[in-house]
């Protein structure tokens, strides 16, 4: 900015002197009318740095005027006409200057409340990430809920290709007589320990296990073979067994245990997963009818499978 206000006030010296040796052939002003009409419409400034540009020259044309205009009638309408025009080129000048900041400022302005939107907007889609996320999970457990599962689900068969899907229902035996005679907050423990311990059971990349409701959790795996999914139920029910959970009055054994009933059979995309939960309740309620602590598995394998 220096270097432009310094080459503004050399280009209104320019015009004052040219002016003033004009007065010796030709006798106008043309010269600093020009130059002083171009940096009040091409540089726009404050009214301050205005002044301290262009006020120099002024006071130098005019009191040059009359040593190089010998006639006073010439001299006198030089004076008129330049102050007029000095003083309309000032408030144009001004105006523009005004009508520009007000447009910067504006986008700036603008500028600043669109990052502010976007930071916010940004901010927004984190924290509905968040709360999504909440809205999967169960509290108590800290695994997906029902809600959750059911996305794992459809997004497991949003390519509409058919899968094998073994379901897993799991029940807590007894469950009922363990809050009557140890309280529901033991209860409750039971629960979050359950649900870890299979979590950390479960080695399978496609398998998705949540709470489905009470004390019943359910488990999702994909493509895999009979005998993967018999060994999971297995190490499902060690697992739980290995807690050691104290249950003086279950009717299985002195700890607490869990029964399993599986259904396995192709599925794909729109079809509804009620049919696997009723089928796996069925598995899960012949287990109890077995004696408990058990799994049973219902399947109708696929070709790939078979």
């Amino acid at each position: 900015m220096i270097i432009v206000h310094f080459f503004v006030f050399l280009f209104l010296a320019w015009g004052t002197m040219v002016t003033l040796l004009d007065q010796l052939h030709y006798g106008h002003v043309m010269a600093f009318v020009v130059n002083y009409m171009c940096v009040s419409t091409l540089f726009l400034a404050n009214g301050k740095h205005y002044l301290l540009l262009a006020l120099p020259n002024v006071i130098f044309l005019y009191v040059g005027l009359p040593i190089y205009q010998q006639s006073d009638n010439i001299l006198s309408g030089h004076y008129t006409n330049l102050t007029v025009f000095i003083f309309f080129c000032w408030m144009a000048s001004q105006l523009l200057y005004k009508g520009f900041a007000a447009n910067f400022y504006n986008k700036l302005l603008l500028t600043e409340m669109n990052e502010e939107l976007e930071a916010q907007i940004a901010q927004n889609e984190v924290m509905n990430e968040q709360l999504k996320k909440q809205a999967m999970l169960d509290e108590l457990t800290g695994v997906p809920n029902r809600r959750g599962f059911q996305d794992y689900i459809n997004t497991a068969l949003a390519d509409e290709r058919e899968r094998q899907l073994s379901l897993f229902l799991l029940d807590v035996d007894a469950f009922k007589s363990y809050n009557d005679h140890y309280g529901h907050l033991r209860g409750d423990e039971v629960l979050r320990l359950v649900a870890q311990s299979v979590y950390q059971t479960i080695d399978i990349p496609t398998a998705g296990w949540a709470r489905y409701g009470g004390e019943e959790f359910v488990l999702a795996v994909f493509d895999q073979p009979s005998e993967t999914l018999d060994e999971l139920a297995e190490a499902i029910r060690q697992a739980v067994q290995e807690l050691r959970i104290d249950h003086a009055f279950s009717p299985v054994a002195d700890k607490v245990t869990v029964s399993i009933g599986i259904y396995s059979a192709a599925i794909s995309y729109g079809i509804q997963l009620s049919y696997f939960i009723g089928q796996a309740d069925e598995a899960l309620y012949e287990a109890k009818r077995s004696g408990r602590d058990t799994f049973i598995k219902r399947e109708e394998l696929s070709g790939s499978l078979a």
